[in-house]
């Protein structure tokens, strides 16, 4: 299981300035510059929508887009010790994350990683490699960057780890 962001993408292309997210003085994306895209498979081809669409996009534009897998750096999230702090002592699910406080309650690991990966301080994706398979409860207070978060999961005895691990990555080309 594993989701693509903007952390998994590798763009190699002669002038990617098209493919950029375009923005205004203050910074902010100009929406006017985005599409929304929509692709509907049958729940029969759902292991294969990544697939299907990457094809679909690649029909209608001047770039080709396939998932490779490609040596990078990544941030892999590891277990430090073999006691467990993370188990989840609830069956109610609460989710709150932000980088002020985070307050994780009967959640996956899977859920915690997709949003660390949207943190503008995480410099690599982040993997996976707890094997945890239960859900988990975490507090973290502030995260204004890596060292901040990694000392808040140190807590858990859990790490992220800089490391090169071959991975599937969005890549895009030109025709």
């Amino acid at each position: 299981k594993q989701a693509f962001n903007k952390k998994r993408i590798i763009i190699e292309v002669k002038d990617p300035k098209p493919l950029e997210n375009p923005k205004d003085e203050q910074g902010n994306i100009v929406e006017a510059n985005l599409y929304s895209y929509e692709f509907i498979v049958p729940l029969s081809e759902a292991d294969s929508l990544y697939p299907l669409m990457l094809k679909n996009l690649s029909q209608f534009t001047d770039y080709s887009a396939d998932i490779e897998k490609r040596k990078v750096k990544c941030l892999v999230l590891k277990r430090t010790s073999t006691q467990d702090k993370l188990k989840t002592k609830s069956t109610t699910t609460r989710f709150s994350f932000s980088v002020s406080k985070t307050d994780l309650q009967n959640t996956s690991v899977y859920a915690l990683v997709n949003n660390l990966n949207a943190l503008p301080f995480i410099p690599y994706p982040i993997v996976d490699q707890t094997g945890y398979k239960t859900n988990i409860d975490l507090k973290m207070g502030k995260i204004e960057d890596l060292n901040a978060l990694r000392k808040e999961l140190l807590l858990y005895d859990v790490d992220l780890v800089e490391e090169e691990q071959e991975l599937d990555m969005l890549i895009i080309k030109d025709k």
